[in-house]
């Protein structure tokens, strides 16, 4: 887990990451995000054909969040 804490000296309205971190060493490695900003967190999944989050800062539905991580958690599995 990496955290880490910026001040920024204007309103955000989106926050964009990048991360590639082993996708040459296990092509099925898969990086999870979870941003929070003011009482407010956003997810993400990051994987080699999508290395860039864009997460605006916004509630997220707690069901589509689950899917997303489910839906990952079961691709993983199907390796299996």
């Amino acid at each position: 887990m990496l955290g880490f804490e910026a001040e920024c000296g204007k309103p955000i309205d989106v926050v964009e990451l990048s991360y590639k971190l082993l996708f040459d060493v296990d092509p099925q490695h898969k990086g999870l995000l979870s941003l929070e900003y003011k009482g407010t967190t956003s997810t993400g999944i990051f994987s080699p054909i999508k290395q860039v989050n864009a997460s605006p800062w916004r509630n997220q539905a707690c069901w589509r969040q689950f899917l997303a991580y489910a839906g990952k958690g079961m691709a993983y599995l199907d390796r299996f």
